[in-house]
């Protein structure tokens, strides 16, 4: 991230503002006074600031005392330049020592810059990966949800599979005990038919004893009307007979399309159960 430009009249300023308060306007002072700042740019100005600050120093030759004879301000003069000789070489050693000095401050400030670069990227990285885990959070939080609702949606299917099986035994019981009803009506049946074909021989044994007694004396007469009751008595079993035989067809087709509804709920309730299975295991 870019820091704002420092002007050098920011610097100025500052080092001004320090200088006044007894604080050694040093880059970090400096810094820390502006809030921000390149390290380098600050350091430029700062430099120009206290070689502005040197020679308005040397520069300003203090004037001698008023009052003083030609030789106090010749000694004056003499001692001055003098000290002025003595302060350009300790300028020199100090410009020297300031250097030397610039360039362990310019190491430092560069130690600074990468420093604040690495705990920018550390930043960065941390967001990242705050940013990955709170990705990671909302996964682990859906896969729960989605294992839950797994599990709710597992034990529905169970106890669909418990209900079904309960009923496909049911209809499994009901199925054979249609079976055994088809099997006992169709038994009854047999019977009735069988009746029915008794009744209709008797019937016709009967008739062939009335039509070959042609007498019309006492005995006749009365062996004729035996015969002719027989007959009727045989009609009216015959008739009872076909009709018990037309009912037990019918019930036994009531039956069969019963049982034929019972296996086919009892086949589509197996595919679905089997179905529901598989979804559990999966």
């Amino acid at each position: 991230m870019a820091r704002p430009g420092i002007t050098r009249e920011q610097v100025f300023e500052a080092a001004e503002a320090l200088a006044a308060e007894g604080i050694n306007p040093t880059v970090i002072a400096v810094r820390a006074h502006l809030g921000s700042g390149s390290p380098n740019n600050i350091t430029r100005h700062l430099s120009d600031w206290r070689a502005q600050r040197e020679t308005a120093t040397v520069e300003s030759v203090p004037a001698p005392p008023e009052g003083f004879e030609q030789a106090i301000r010749q000694v004056w003069a003499h001692a001055w330049k003098a000290a002025q000789a003595q302060l350009v070489g300790e300028r020199e050693a100090l410009n020297e020592a300031r250097r030397a000095i610039e360039q362990e401050r310019a190491s430092m400030l560069a130690e600074i810059e990468r420093l604040d670069a690495a705990l920018e990227a550390a930043q960065e990285r941390a967001m990242a990966e705050a940013q990955a885990l709170e990705t990671e959070r909302r996964a682990h939080a859906q896969t729960r949800e989605a294992l839950r609702e797994a599990t709710v949606l597992a034990e529905e299917r169970a106890r669909q599979i418990e209900r079904m099986d309960v009923e496909r035994r049911e209809n499994q019981v009901q199925l054979t005990a249609l079976s055994g009803r088809i099997g006992t009506l169709e038994a009854e049946n047999q019977r009735a038919n069988a009746d029915l074909e008794l009744a209709r021989q008797r019937l016709s044994e009967w008739r062939a004893q009335a039509s070959q007694s042609p007498g019309t004396n006492g005995a006749l007469a009365k062996e004729l009307d035996s015969a002719r009751n027989h007959a009727r008595e045989a009609r009216q079993i015959a008739d009872l007979a076909g009709k018990k035989v037309a009912q037990l067809e019918r019930d036994i087709e009531v039956e069969r399309r019963a049982r034929e509804e019972a296996e086919r709920k009892l086949e589509v309730q197996e595919r679905e159960l089997a179905e529901l299975r598989s979804r559990a295991s999966d």
